[in-house]
């Protein structure tokens, strides 16, 4: 008996392939990403008793980011805006813990429905190769309207990226793409420092 048992593991090892395939996933989109509930205040003049938020230099602009909905803050004499970012490129760590300059565009869509990441998956592409990252996020569409947000360090930071990225070969043609299904305003920029 115990012969056969060794003839059979014997054989059964011979067919065994031992060979394992490795399968590498550097599509961001695989991994699980946050949403952020942003609420943004525009206000006419400064707000010197709002401490807990985070605000411009000038106390003129305020943002509270959550990752949980709660936009019950109302601040009196200030526009508020508020929206939910889909994060497009997932980062380790919270983007908005140190100081960065938000580029805030709103646009329209002239499509019915679009899938994000399909839209935006050559231009993330494109900016994943740039040697500084740049946090992109998207809110869902409101009756055709969305936001499209970037994140940098600084001015500076922003300026290197744009240079790169109006420099790579590909960019007229992606930007010709992102053109297809909506048009943004000229982005809003605010430093939380």
């Amino acid at each position: 008996m115990q012969s056969f048992l060794l003839i059979l593991l014997i054989s059964c090892g011979s067919d065994f392939d031992n060979t394992s395939n490795v399968v590498k996933i550097d599509d961001s989109y695989f991994f699980q990403k946050e949403k952020y509930y942003i609420s943004f205040f525009s206000c006419d003049q400064p707000q010197n008793q709002l401490a807990n938020i985070r605000s411009t230099v000038d106390n003129q602009n305020f943002i509270e980011i959550s990752t949980i909905d709660s936009q019950a803050l109302d601040i009196e004499g200030c526009t508020k805006h508020a929206f939910a970012l889909n994060e497009l490129t997932p980062q380790e760590g919270n983007p908005f813990v140190n100081g960065f300059l938000i580029d805030i565009s709103e646009c329209k869509s002239i499509v019915e429905i679009f899938d994000i990441n399909e839209v935006f998956s050559d231009f993330l592409n494109i900016t994943s190769d740039l040697s500084t990252s740049v946090w992109h996020g998207v809110s869902d569409l409101d009756n055709g309207n969305f936001y499209w947000v970037n994140l940098f360090k600084n001015n500076e930071h922003r300026n290197e990226v744009l240079n790169a990225w109006t420099s790579d070969r590909n960019s007229g043609l992606i930007a010709k793409q992102l053109k297809s299904v909506g048009y943004c305003s000229i982005p809003e920029l605010y430093y939380f420092p």
